[in-house]
């Protein structure tokens, strides 16, 4: 298993590999709140220079600490030269690391083969290991708990964008209504101008049938006038007629 920041071999890693000053506890592996383990220098560094503390392989917020990952140590596996020291030594090496990674106290390591102090750190590390399981199930329970909740955000940006969308089409159909509101608007005022009009010339009209209906009386009397008239010279030429024939008879 490697480190995906420095791709050196993230367990049996030497400080000979990494910068001069390098110390042992600054290659141990770490693991982020996503479950991706890293060197703790490596994740020093990433988090010290990336301008977002996100994992560098899975791209998650990281909050919170450095989780120590602690991890068996085999003589088989130490450097050349470190496999033929005595148990005492290693347990000391383990001893000095735990120090580093500031666990806390642990008990005198020099006792008699070393047994005690063995089973001691043995047992302590069982401890860290049922911490870390606990802690892991945690995270993967809120882990858990963050996707739903980011499927529940999803599902409401979808919604949202849709009462958004809802939003426009209502706004644009009241724009639509506005404007039809404003032509009919138009159309009435436009009628209202005529009805007006209308109503000016309706006034002017009966004006003309009085004036009409009074010159019409005025002829009527006036006919009846030439009518009396034309009456009276009817008689006037009756009587006149009867005169001549009256004179043509005695002549």
């Amino acid at each position: 298993m490697v480190c995906s920041i420095c791709f050196g071999a993230l367990f049996n890693a030497h400080v000979e590999e990494f910068d001069a000053g390098t110390t042992e506890a600054e290659i141990r592996p770490v693991v982020l709140g996503c479950g991706h383990a890293f060197h703790k220098k490596c994740a020093h560094a990433w988090f010290r220079t990336s301008h977002y503390m996100r994992c560098p392989t899975c791209h998650q917020h990281h909050t919170g600490k450095l989780i120590m990952l602690f991890v068996d140590i085999d003589e088989n596996e130490l450097p050349p030269g470190r496999a033929t020291e005595s148990s005492d030594q290693v347990i000391d090496d383990i001893s000095e690391c735990l120090k580093q990674a500031g666990i806390g106290e642990w008990p005198v390591l020099q006792t008699e083969g070393g047994s005690a102090a063995k089973h001691s750190i043995i047992e302590r590390i069982k401890e860290l290991r049922a911490e870390l399981g606990f802690w892991t199930e945690r995270c993967k329970g809120l882990e858990t708990s963050r996707n739903e909740l980011t499927g529940k955000c999803g599902r409401l940006e979808v919604d949202l964008d849709a009462s958004a969308a809802r939003i426009n089409r209502l706004n644009d159909n009241l724009r639509i209504r506005d404007n039809e509101y404003k032509i009919v608007e138009s159309k009435v005022s436009l009628l209202q101008s005529k009805m007006s009009t209308l109503e000016d010339q309706h006034e002017q009209m009966e004006k003309q049938q009085t004036a009409a209906k009074r010159d019409l009386g005025m002829v009527r009397t006036r006919c009846n006038n030439l009518q009396r008239e034309l009456d009276a010279i009817k008689r006037k030429f009756e009587e006149s007629q009867q005169t001549l024939a009256t004179t043509e008879t005695q002549l």
